[in-house]
């Protein structure tokens, strides 16, 4: 078994601790997009003499479906939506290459990992959740490093 550089390590440490800003991130983004598509529907997609509130149950859904395909058949249109919009992508996929690694490390390695990097604990209390001494936490987090390193991250 190798040893990573210092470098090595923090690299990884580094992108592991910007899991939970990405997940942030991509739900701020979302709520932010769907704004903007409802804006966009309202400004652009007319529905001037509808009255939403005289037409029958389910019907409703229908014609706000129908806003929400106009705008997505026209997303070009709209640069700045379809920026938020890949950008939210490149994120996701961020968040999808930590989550195939951490997924493939063991229990206490994995379990490590969330508690120190996805949830933000500090050492003792990784220790405490995890019913370990900080010696073995360590030794633990070596493992995982490394064996994050060789799938990839």
């Amino acid at each position: 078994m190798g040893e990573l550089s210092k470098e090595e390590k923090q690299r990884i440490e580094h992108r592991l601790k910007q899991y939970p800003k990405l997940c942030a991130r991509i739900k701020k983004n979302e709520a932010r997009i769907q704004s903007m598509k409802t804006r966009i529907a309202k400004e652009e997609y007319s529905l001037s003499g509808v009255d939403l509130s005289l037409i029958s149950g389910g019907q409703t859904n229908k014609v706000v479906r129908r806003q929400e395909e106009w705008v997505d058949d026209r997303l070009t249109e709209f640069p700045e939506l379809m920026d938020l919009i890949n950008e939210t992508e490149q994120l996701k996929q961020q968040i999808n290459e930590i989550d195939a690694v951490v997924e493939a490390l063991r229990g206490r390695q994995r379990e490590f990992v969330e508690f120190r990097y996805f949830k933000g604990l500090d050492v003792g209390e990784v220790c405490s959740e995890m019913c370990i001494s900080q010696a073995t936490m360590y030794n633990i987090r070596e493992k995982a490093l490394l064996n994050i390193h060789d799938l990839g991250l």
